[in-house]
C-alpha cells in the first residue's frame, strides 16, 4: 500500500493495484475522467440537471426527443362494449331491458370525467302507426328485474335513465315503413349522468313502446346486418 502526498496533502492512495484519489483533490480534467461517477458527485457546468417530476404527472405516448410532457388533456381511459345478439318484443306501452344479461362496466375516478353512451340497432314495428324509443339505464350494482321510467334523467330503483322519449320514431300509418335503423350517442360529464367519483356503474340499453294495442321489435334481424343490440361506453379523464 502507499500513499502519494504534495505538501503534506494527500492526492491518492494504492491498494491492492487501486489507486483511489482523495475526495478533496478538485479541478481534475473532464478528459481524465472514465468509469462511472460515484453517488456523491453533485452539480457542474458539465452534468445536465434533471428536473423534478410531480407524482401526478401522468405521460402519454406525446413524450418525443428527450421531452417529457405533462398532460392536462382528457385521456380516454376506459372503452367497453357490448352485443345481445337477440331480439327483444315489447307491446304496449311497457318499457323494458332490450340487452339480455348483458350490460357494460364503466370506473367513475371524478365527477368531472367525460363519459359517451353510445348503442346502434334495427327495429320492426310488427303493427302500424306505432311509435317508439329507446335509452340507457346506469345502475350502481345489480339492475332490477323490471324497468319502470319515472321521468327523463331518472329511473326507479335509484337508477338513471336517459332516453329519447316514447316519440323518438315510428312507422306513422300504414304507407310507414316498418323496417328501422337506430343509432345514437350520449356524452356528458359524470356529474350530468348524476354519477359519484370513485364509484363502479353497470350500464344497458332499454326501449319503450307508446301503444297499449301494438308490438315493437327491438334488434330486429336484417339481411347481411346485425341481428341484436350493439352499445357501448367510454370514459375519459384528466392527467
Amino acid at each position: 500500500m502507499a500513499n502519494l502526498k504534495l505538501n503534506s496533502v494527500s492526492l491518492a492512495t494504492e491498494s491492492g493495484g487501486t489507486v483511489t484519489v482523495d475526495s478533496a483533490v478538485a479541478g481534475i480534467p473532464a478528459a481524465g475522467v472514465t468509469g462511472v461517477l460515484p453517488v456523491g458527485v453533485t452539480g457542474g457546468s458539465g452534468l445536465t440537471a434533471l428536473g423534478t417530476i410531480a407524482g401526478n404527472t401522468t405521460f402519454t405516448n406525446d413524450i418525443t426527443a428527450n421531452k417529457l410532457t405533462s398532460t392536462t388533456d382528457y385521456v380516454l381511459r376506459e372503452y367497453e362494449q357490448s352485443l345481445y345478439s337477440s331480439y327483444t318484443e315489447i307491446t304496449g306501452t311497457a318499457v323494458e331491458n332490450i340487452s339480455g344479461s348483458n350490460y357494460t362496466t364503466i370506473n367513475v375516478d371524478t365527477v368531472n370525467d367525460v363519459i359517451e353512451l353510445g348503442a346502434n340497432f334495427n327495429s320492426y314495428f310488427l303493427t302500424d302507426t306505432n311509435y317508439m324509443g329507446w335509452g340507457w339505464e346506469i345502475s350502481e350494482g345489480a339492475f332490477p328485474s323490471a324497468t319502470t321510467v319515472v321521468g327523463d334523467g331518472s329511473v326507479s330503483g335509484g337508477m338513471k335513465g336517459f332516453y329519447y322519449g316514447r316519440h323518438a320514431d315510428g312507422n306513422g300509418s300504414l304507407a310507414g315503413d316498418e323496417y328501422k335503423y337506430h343509432s345514437g350517442s350520449m356524452t356528458g360529464l359524470a356529474s350530468f349522468f348524476g354519477l359519484s367519483a370513485s364509484t363502479t356503474y353497470r350500464i344497458r340499453v332499454f326501449g319503450a313502446s307508446h301503444n297499449n294495442a301494438k308490438v315493437v321489435r327491438f334488434g330486429n334481424q336484417v339481411t347481411n346486418g346485425i341481428t341484436g343490440v350493439h352499445f357501448s361506453v367510454k370514459r375519459w379523464s384528466k392527467g
